[in-house]
């Protein structure tokens, strides 16, 4: 593969990761004021307080309600994937007044908002230091939705995220270094990064650890640990993962049953030149008994004829 099919391919592994632009049927039916669950129960959003103590235990409620629907929707914190189900917590926690998830509700189009990027990206720039704002302005800025594209400041903003030991940050660093594009391309450190955000239950990252290990990219080539972290990954119900690992057992049950063809063929081969060496054997036993026999009658005529002789 030559180097911009490979950027080509690194781009879209960015692009992926998120799925930008992707709508999911809801788990929850998004309709206010009530949220239904698989209509088993109700998801209600929090009803507005002018008591201050409780706007703010209901803020922080909205904003732990949007790390929850983004662990499902992206596999993040060792959580199984459930994007329907990460889309309507997400809407759920706009409800609530979670200024990340209108963010990110303007940016994808979800909870009957058109988009619009550059409204989200203000939002973002508006909610300062908390780790999804920066991560989610460091990938606005990367692409340029809402704003100018600076892959430097990008940078610069994954690496404040990465610090909050954000796991999606970390990765994204680590493509970066993979990239070769922006900043020197480095193997090691990517490995280092993708298995820093492996560690905290990225699902994505596990992947890709697992692939550094399979091919021995940025670290000695280990494939019984790449399989463990391929079915880490499998096991949260990431899709590549689970291909790579039905990829493998196929391979390997054609290796085995090209051992085995091999086998029987050496086997067949074996036995056939058993036979042969068998073969040539007898052909020299029943020579060499020929052989005796002539001889035997040849003596017994050489000694008839002595004793006529003497008689003479």
């Amino acid at each position: 593969m030559d180097g911009d099919n490979i950027r080509q391919d690194r781009r879209k592994y960015v692009d992926e990761s998120m799925e930008f632009g992707t709508s999911y049927e809801p788990e929850v039916a998004i309709r206010k004021p009530k949220l239904k669950v698989n209509g088993a129960k109700e998801i209600v959003p929090t009803r507005v307080t002018s008591n201050p103590v409780l706007q703010t235990m209901m803020y922080q409620q909205s904003e732990n309600q949007f790390q929850e629907g983004w662990d499902y929707l992206l596999g993040d914190h060792h959580n199984v994937i459930r994007k329907a189900l990460g889309q309507s917590l997400i809407v759920k926690a706009m409800y609530d007044g979670s200024v990340v998830a209108k963010a990110y509700c303007l940016f994808r189009g979800w909870g009957d908002i058109e988009k619009n990027h550059e409204e989200a990206y203000d939002l973002l720039i508006k909610k300062g230091n908390n780790s999804n704002a920066l991560a989610l302005q460091a990938y606005f800025r990367r692409n340029g939705y809402g704003c100018d594209p600076d892959p430097i400041d990008a940078i610069r903003l994954f690496s404040s995220a990465a610090e909050t030991r954000h796991s999606w940050a970390i990765a994204m660093l680590a493509f970066f270094y993979q990239e070769d594009e922006v900043i020197p391309k480095d193997d090691k450190r990517a490995f280092r990064l993708y298995r820093k955000s492996a560690n905290l239950g990225y699902t994505r990252a596990k992947h890709n650890l697992a692939e550094m290990y399979w091919e021995g990219r940025g670290v000695l080539e280990n494939r019984e640990e790449a399989m463990r972290w391929f079915r880490e990954a499998s096991h949260q119900e990431y899709d590549r993962s689970k291909l790579k690992l039905e990829e493998i057992e196929e391979e390997e049950r054609l290796r085995i049953e090209n051992e085995l063809k091999l086998k029987q063929q050496q086997q067949k081969k074996s036995r056939g030149r058993k036979a042969t060496k068998l073969g040539l054997s007898s052909l020299r036993s029943i020579s060499r008994g020929r052989s005796r026999g002539s001889s035997s009658r040849s003596n017994s005529r050489g000694r008839n004829n002595g004793q006529n002789g003497y008689a003479l």
